[in-house]
């Protein structure tokens, strides 16, 4: 699954032309049906759960230096705080959009008052 609909919403062109691509005989045959997501996938957050059990299958074994679960899960704790706190958004500061407009003023010929010209100009609000 591939390529949101908001994604293809603003690229028409280019969902036109993939969906032409996979519909090749080569395509299907090498890569199978492919088909464009209906809504955006978001990015799965790994769960400690798996881990957890790993380390119970680990203390089963002799645990020759002594025992560090406390330190093992202190750390674990901070890790965890410092994921969150990277997670938080910023606050973005708006960006001030600015515009720089150049008029080229020529005069008609050459008899033209460009000082009554400039005074006109500035005028202009």
């Amino acid at each position: 699954m591939i390529f949101d609909a908001g994604f293809r919403k603003g690229r028409g062109d280019l969902a036109k032309w993939f969906e032409g691509f996979v519909a090749l005989p080569q395509v299907v045959a090498t890569a199978g049906s492919i088909k464009c997501c209906t809504k955006a996938l978001k990015p799965s957050v790994p769960s400690d759960k798996p881990a957890a059990a790993a380390k119970k299958a680990d203390d089963d074994d002799l645990d020759l230096f002594g025992d560090d679960d406390e330190a093992d899960a202190e750390a674990a704790k901070k890790a965890k705080e410092a994921a969150k706190a990277q997670t938080k958004k910023k606050e973005k500061k708006p960006v001030i959009a600015q515009s720089l407009v150049m008029f080229e003023v020529k005069p008609a010929d050459s008899e033209t008052d460009l000082d009554a010209l400039a005074k006109r100009i500035f005028a202009i609000k």
